[in-house]
């Protein structure tokens, strides 16, 4: 649990306000899920806070929840025209509370996790600053903050947007140091010069 809050303070992923009796707050809860070693035994339990995210309310709490999702196709395809241009292949995995580094721009108010509430402001409420497991639009905030480049930004009609993608990366103009750049810029990850052209 400990690690759970740190990571939620290292990210600044709310503040505490009084609450006010014209606010509209939400619950929250812990979920612990087990995780295991590699020889099936349990290792620790993993404390997860989330935002109830049942009592939200359209157009105060969230407006937008569209994410786009992958198609398992457009993977396959990616990874066949990486292998053609011989481009590196690699993946990215956020360790720890992927959904944290999402932004939203609506003012959400949160109750206090339970078992976890600051003991000098106890009635204080969470302003929530970044996305949380459990809100409506924290898939959708977590795709606005990675979001490698206008190819992929929804324009519509979902489907068309892995046809703009492969056209994107397949055209000659694309460069795999551009590309490496492009992604590394928009997810924070900091370049070491280690791209060729």
């Amino acid at each position: 649990m400990d690690e759970e809050l740190e990571a939620l303070h290292k990210n600044k992923t709310w503040v505490l306000v009084t609450c006010t009796s014209d606010m509209h707050v939400i619950g929250s809860k812990l979920v612990f899920k087990p995780k295991l070693k590699p020889d099936g035994s349990l290792d620790r339990l993993k404390a997860r806070v989330v935002a109830k995210g049942y009592h939200q309310v359209d157009g105060l709490d969230y407006t937008k929840t569209f994410s786009p999702v992958i198609k398992l196709g457009t993977i396959r395809m990616v990874i066949t025209i990486a292998l053609v241009k011989k481009w590196p292949i690699c993946q990215l995995d956020v360790k720890r509370n992927a959904f944290l580094h999402g932004l939203i721009s609506e003012d959400i108010h949160m109750e206090q996790p339970p078992g976890m509430a600051n003991l000098e402001h106890p009635t204080h409420v969470c302003k929530l600053q970044k996305a949380l497991y459990g809100l409506k639009q924290a898939p959708r905030a977590w795709f606005d903050r990675f979001n490698i480049g206008r190819c992929v930004q929804p324009h519509g009609d979902p489907s068309l947007d892995t046809v703009r993608f492969l056209e994107e990366i397949s055209s000659p103009g694309v460069q795999k140091t551009t590309y490496n750049l492009s992604v590394e810029h928009r997810s924070g990850i900091s370049s070491h010069g280690k791209y060729n052209s």
